[in-house]
């Protein structure tokens, strides 16, 4: 890996000066006899390149720098440049931009629908460890980066509603839409798709916060169609991974609510504040339910997301129990156990 970056070093074409680069290199060369840790002479490389990249960076700079760093570190799978623009908010462009002088540890395709990826994992590691990496304005901390990336993904959430691939007709199977491939691109774009099957998973792994709570009752309890919402995130993730949450109980004396999501055993703590909060631990259980139970419905037939999975869901189920009316259902169940 330090060949590999070295190498990308002297040739990056933002300097377009490799004999300079490698001299440059050759200079700053670690001694032997100082190294106490294997990854030193690694890390020196890296400090090399984020040191030339940007003797002087300003405020403005390092912090767009930092996001777009830090997100390329912490995304669950690879974005390409336009994507990432779109999850975190930013104009077109602003991530090449920001990444102009950094081709030699971060793959910049030249094609805008490739994803960027790192020339290896261990930069994250030297990005993350601030006992590594020794420039304390570049260090990302891991639980800030999530908890931004979190948010980005509920806020891409947003535009989700009922039946948004516009299929005419319910009963039809996704095979017998001739263009449903193209409606998936069309109205879930891919910082969508990425937000509904990864925004658990930031949340996790974010700093604690009321906002995320906040955040959730708002797309499931809220004035704009909170079960369109609900349902359409569960219904993009039936075509991919499933994502789901477990309320559990909260450690003694913590005063938090816990949702885990398996396998990772990842926790996100959600601080207690009363019936709101507990109904959309409620709710998110449920998610979990519907995800498991109907997902080869789902995934066979995208609108059975709001016909079959109300019918049959139990009774006992809060989402069903609340919506079934208002989703004005053509079939009704009566007598249901």
């Amino acid at each position: 890996i330090f060949a590999s970056t070295a190498v990308n070093f002297i040739e990056d074409p933002f300097y377009f000066n490799p004999r300079h680069q490698l001299a440059v290199l050759l200079q700053s060369r670690p001694g032997v006899s100082g190294k106490s840790s294997p990854f030193d002479t690694l890390d020196q490389l890296y400090r090399q390149v984020l040191n030339i990249a940007y003797p002087e960076i300003s405020t403005d700079h390092l912090r767009c720098l930092k996001t777009v760093l830090g997100s390329i570190l912490h995304i669950q799978n690879p974005l390409s440049p336009s994507t990432l623009e779109n999850l975190l908010g930013l104009s077109v462009g602003r991530v090449r931009e920001t990444l102009l002088r950094l081709h030699s540890i971060i793959i910049v395709p030249g094609d805008e629908g490739d994803c960027m990826r790192l020339i290896h994992p261990s930069f994250f590691d030297f990005l993350t460890g601030p006992t590594r990496c020794s420039i304390p304005h570049f260090v990302v901390k891991s639980e800030e980066q999530n908890t931004l990336v979190a948010r980005a993904c509920l806020r891409s959430m947003d535009p989700l509603s009922r039946n948004i691939c516009r299929i005419s007709q319910a009963w039809l199977l996704n095979s017998e839409v001739a263009d449903f491939p193209a409606r998936i691109t069309t109205w879930i774009p891919a910082h969508v798709q990425y937000a509904c099957r990864h925004w658990a998973y930031h949340m996790s792994a974010a700093l604690s916060t009321e906002n995320f709570a906040e955040r959730i009752e708002s797309i499931l309890l809220g004035t704009s169609p909170p079960l369109d919402r609900g349902l359409q995130s569960v219904g993009v993730s039936a075509t991919c991974p499933a994502f789901c949450w477990r309320p559990l109980s909260p450690p003694s004396g913590t005063g938090f609510n816990f949702i885990l999501l398996p396998p990772q055993g990842l926790k996100f703590p959600c601080k207690a504040r009363g019936r709101a909060v507990k109904e959309t631990l409620v709710l998110l259980h449920d998610c979990e339910h519907l995800t498991r139970e109907f997902f080869p419905i789902i995934s066979t037939s995208a609108l059975q997301i709001y016909h079959s999975t109300l019918l049959f869901a139990p009774d006992s189920a809060l989402l069903p129990r609340n919506h079934r009316a208002e989703m004005n259902l053509p079939v009704k169940m009566y007598n249901a156990v």
